[in-house]
C-alpha cells in the first residue's frame, strides 16, 4: 500500500512549466525558490511576440563562500512556432543586460543572451 501510496504522490508530482511570456497585454510573474538559488521574474507582453521586463537571482554556493546576485532588464521574443494538430514548438529569444554583485564585494555589468526551445503536447 506505501508503495502505491508513493508512486501515486511522484505521479502528482511531475514538473510543470510554462512559455516565458503571456498574451499581448498580459503581465507573467515567475520565481525558483530553494536554499542556494532564489529567481523572480516578471514580464508584460507588447505584442503576441515581445515582452519586456525585469528580473532578480540570487545564487550562493553549497559552502556558502561564494555567492552572485543579478538585477537585470529583460526581453523575450518568440523566434519562430510550428502548430500541430496536438502539440507546438517554439523557439525563443530571451536576453538581458543588467549588474552582477560578486561576493556582496564588486559589482560588474552583465549581459546575457540565451535561446530556449519548447514543445507543449496537448494531453487527451
Amino acid at each position: 500500500m506505501r508503495i502505491i501510496l508513493l508512486g501515486l504522490c511522484l505521479l502528482v508530482a511531475l514538473p510543470v512549466s510554462a512559455g516565458p511570456m503571456g498574451f499581448q497585454g498580459s503581465w507573467m510573474t515567475m520565481s525558483d525558490l530553494g536554499p542556494n538559488w532564489r529567481e523572480v521574474f516578471t514580464n508584460y507582453a507588447l505584442t503576441p511576440r515581445d515582452a519586456v521586463g525585469v528580473s532578480q537571482t540570487y545564487m550562493r554556493s553549497d559552502d556558502k563562500t561564494q555567492s552572485r546576485d543579478v538585477t537585470e532588464i529583460t526581453y523575450t521574443r518568440l523566434v519562430a512556432r510550428w502548430n500541430q494538430a496536438d502539440s507546438q514548438s517554439n523557439i525563443w529569444f530571451i536576453g538581458g543586460m543588467g549588474f552582477v554583485d560578486i561576493n556582496d564585494e564588486s559589482q560588474e555589468s552583465l549581459f546575457s543572451p540565451g535561446i530556449s526551445a519548447d514543445y507543449p503536447k496537448k494531453i487527451s
